[in-house]
């Protein structure tokens, strides 16, 4: 499910009226109704801001970190992480698989923090989904990076054996 979908449906699950979560979120309720039909993203500040007012987790919002590269985010780190992510989705996409990225544990950095957009999430736990032809399997970060490393040496090896051969 897409982001806005699930702001929209959890926020009818608690029976929360758009116009009262728009105050809790101190944003006017035609801001909200943007981001519940898809016509606009929030940040990620106030994607946590909204997963703390319906009392959900943000992940559950959006647990697919492939979804984040679409946030207004001004975070050059974060863009060049989302770049790389997306690169590599791409060329997995590319050999016919799909992958998800899924955040299984987190707390907040600082969660004694007043101001619900100031405080920091952190991932403890994550797992990657790698899926081809009906089939998955669950990697952790460490075991999906040895994936990338392995592939990345495979076409290097391939690239320079190629090279080598061209050069005699």
């Amino acid at each position: 499910m897409e982001i806005h979908e699930n702001i929209k449906r959890i926020r009818k699950e608690k029976n929360i009226p758009q116009k009262e979560l728009a105050k809790r979120l101190n944003i006017s309720p035609q801001n909200l109704a943007q981001y519940e039909n898809g016509k606009r993203r929030p940040k990620i500040k106030t994607l946590n801001r909204i997963a703390d007012a319906l009392g959900v987790k943000p992940y559950e919002l959006s647990p697919n970190i492939m979804d984040w590269g679409d946030f207004d985010t001004n975070s050059t780190h974060i863009q060049e992480d989302l770049t790389q992510i997306e690169t590599i989705e791409n060329y997995f996409q590319l050999l016919g698989f799909s992958i998800e990225y899924n955040v299984t544990k987190w707390h907040y950095e600082n969660p004694d923090e007043p101001d619900l957009s100031e405080r920091t999430q952190i991932v403890d736990e994550a797992e990657y989904i790698l899926s081809k032809d009906g089939q998955s399997v669950v990697f952790t970060p460490e075991e999906f990076e040895e994936v990338q490393n392995r592939a990345k040496e495979t076409i290097e090896g391939i690239f320079y054996k190629k090279l080598a051969q061209s050069e005699k």
